[in-house]
């Protein structure tokens, strides 16, 4: 059953501007995950969210240590260096944890997170428009 949550709040702001763009099909209500690679590499495809006009990458957020331990129990997480397609990426992802982390990253990309993690964020977002997406 889907449920409304705090995440769904409408007054939620980001700082990653685009995404409150009114136009935007990627606001910080909508963290979509998707599979990506860098346009014109070599690089295996890896496990992304989209949030306005950026991709964040989620292999870099936790070499950013950006994240808990608990999040670390999610099994798309825990694999983000194997190849992945959408389709293996939701397979299994108990409704629960899948809600923890998508609070957790809807806190990190809202206004109200702190510089320090704002810095360490900033450095795991890549233009949307530089990805090619599996």
């Amino acid at each position: 059953m889907y449920e409304i949550n705090e995440t769904h709040d409408p007054n939620l702001k980001s700082w990653v501007e685009s995404a409150n763009d009114p136009n935007t099909d990627f606001p910080i209500q909508n963290l979509p995950f998707c599979v990506f690679r860098r346009r014109e590499s070599n690089e295996r495809f890896r496990i992304g969210i989209r949030i306005g006009d950026q991709l964040v990458d989620i292999r870099e957020t936790f070499r950013a240590a950006l994240f808990s331990e608990d999040a670390l129990e999610i099994p798309l997480l825990t694999a983000f260096d194997e190849e992945l397609s959408l389709s293996g990426l939701m397979v299994g992802r108990p409704y629960l944890k899948q809600r923890q982390f998508r609070e957790s990253v809807g806190r990190l990309l809202s206004i109200d997170v702190s510089a320090d993690e704002r810095t360490r964020f900033e450095r795991c977002l890549i233009p949307a428009n530089e990805c090619q997406f599996g």
